[in-house]
C-alpha cells in the first residue's frame, strides 16, 4: 500500500502579523493536519500487513523560505520534519516495514531541484 500526500495550499503573500486567522487555519489544515489524518487513518493497516509507503511531497519553501509567506513556508517545514519523524520508529522494521519519504515540489522548469530523502 502506498499513501501520497500531495494536498497542498499558501495564502496570499502578506506580512505575517496581517495573514488572517482563517487563512492561516487553512493552510495548517491541508498542509499539516491532513498529513496527521490520513497517516492516523492508514497507519494501522499497513502495520497489520508489515508493509506501506508514505511518500510526502513538501516544497522547497520548507527549507528556502518564501517572502511574505511565512505561515505556507512553516507548514512545508513541518511536512519536512513530520516525514523524518514519522519514519523514525520505522527504521530497521521496528514497528513494520513502512518506508517514509520526503519529495520537494517540481520546480517551475518541471524537475525537482532537491534529491528525495529515504528515510
Amino acid at each position: 500500500d502506498i499513501l501520497v500526500n500531495n494536498a497542498g495550499i499558501t495564502h496570499l503573500p502578506t506580512p505575517l502579523e496581517d495573514v488572517a486567522e482563517d487563512a492561516f487555519d487553512r493552510v495548517l489544515a491541508v498542509n499539516a493536519k491532513s498529513v496527521y489524518l490520513t497517516a492516523r487513518s492508514l497507519v494501522p493497516h499497513m502495520k497489520s500487513r508489515k508493509s506501506g509507503a508514505i511518500l510526502n511531497l513538501a516544497s522547497t519553501a520548507g527549507v528556502s523560505p518564501r517572502p511574505k509567506l511565512n505561515w505556507y513556508n512553516a507548514s512545508k517545514g513541518w511536512m519536512i520534519t513530520a516525514t523524518k519523524a514519522m519514519a523514525a520508529p520505522n527504521r530497521n522494521g521496528a514497528e513494520g516495514l513502512i518506508s517514509c519519504h520526503n519529495r520537494p515540489a517540481i520546480s517551475d522548469a518541471g524537475r525537482s531541484n532537491r534529491p528525495s530523502v529515504a528515510l
